[in-house]
């Protein structure tokens, strides 16, 4: 499962990402949908621990697999969260 609470990803003064809540539940399969530049692959990132600059909370209890389908980038998160609970909190 992975639990967001205010989370907030900015570059330079713009806001590029804001999420007040999102629960993903063990083994469900989300999609995002959006313009160039509006954030996705960011969010990606973010989840598979890839980029750590952001302030907000995520709770993380699940490996978490990411491919893009209009490309070749595809990573995996680089610990196994399906064990513990990793509560993280950047601010």
């Amino acid at each position: 499962m992975i639990h967001i609470d205010s989370l907030l990803k900015t570059i330079g003064t713009r806001n590029l990402l804001t999420i007040n809540r999102l629960h993903i539940q063990a083994n469900e399969k989300i999609g995002l949908i959006g313009n160039n530049g509006e954030g996705k692959t960011t969010f990606l990132k973010i989840l598979a621990g890839r980029d750590n600059d952001y302030e907000g909370y995520i709770q993380r209890k699940i490996k978490i697999n990411c491919w893009l389908g209009n490309s070749d980038i595809e990573w995996t998160s680089s610990r196994d969260y399906s064990n513990e609970d990793e509560i993280v909190r950047n601010t």
